[in-house]
């Protein structure tokens, strides 16, 4: 007897948002081993661009003079905070796309959470 086709829904985690993937009858190792293949080929052929940005300037906190008495005074503040930076890879879009253009053809669509397909 023949089962009937199933739609599998698989999460594809890329870069903290959730999309997800479907193929009649395809199992979860099949996606899970089909992603994987997608993403070597994609590192492969889009690879990555590090590049170090400034996410937040260094700064000074302002100095303030606290006066006990005439002639009295003591600063306080000026204190220097250093900048934050972080690594971004520029081409992480370009590798996702490549990663979805290669799930579609190998057969995988994609839909809402509902399971209605979605533009790619």
């Amino acid at each position: 007897m023949r089962a009937p086709p199933v739609l599998l829904l698989a999460l594809l985690s890329l870069a903290g948002c959730a999309q997800y993937w479907a193929k009649p009858g395809a199992s979860a190792d099949e996606f899970r081993m089909t992603e994987t293949g997608c993403q070597i080929a994609a590192l492969q052929h889009v690879p990555q661009i590090l590049e170090t940005i400034l996410v937040a300037p260094g700064y000074s906190s302002p100095v303030f003079w606290n006066c006990v008495a005439p002639g009295r005074c003591f600063p306080s503040g000026g204190h220097w905070t250093p900048p934050i930076f972080s690594t971004v890879d520029r081409n992480a879009p370009l590798r996702r796309r490549a990663v979805e253009v290669c799930l579609a053809g190998q057969g995988w669509q994609p839909v809402d959470r509902d399971g209605r397909p979605r533009p790619l």
